[in-house]
């Protein structure tokens, strides 16, 4: 299965508003993703604001888009960024500050 195609899955699945499934698809291994692209922590923050809205009977917006950051970060290797803002700074779990 091509990565690009996965992707294309994962869009899917959030237009159909199913951000689980979308979650589901993004726990992936991206090995072709070029450093510096940004879609896979965007699906990531998405799929996570759509799956708290939907839990809390709201629309989509930006504080949950940042609650969503904030509780349930994307893994590290989802992460193909290249300039971190402080705020989306990701820290793993087991790592002392």
């Amino acid at each position: 299965e091509h990565e690009r195609i996965r992707l294309l899955q994962v869009r899917l699945a959030m237009h159909e508003a199913r951000p689980e499934e979308a979650l589901r698809l993004l726990d992936y291994d991206f090995a072709y993703i070029r450093e510096g692209e940004t879609s896979v922590w965007d699906l990531w923050v998405e799929a996570q604001a759509l799956r708290l809205a939907q839990a809390e009977g709201v629309e989509v917006n930006d504080e949950l888009r940042e609650r969503g950051l904030r509780e349930c970060p994307p893994p590290r290797h989802l992460d193909f960024r290249m300039f971190v803002k402080p705020a989306d700074r990701y820290v793993a779990p087991d790592a002392e500050e």
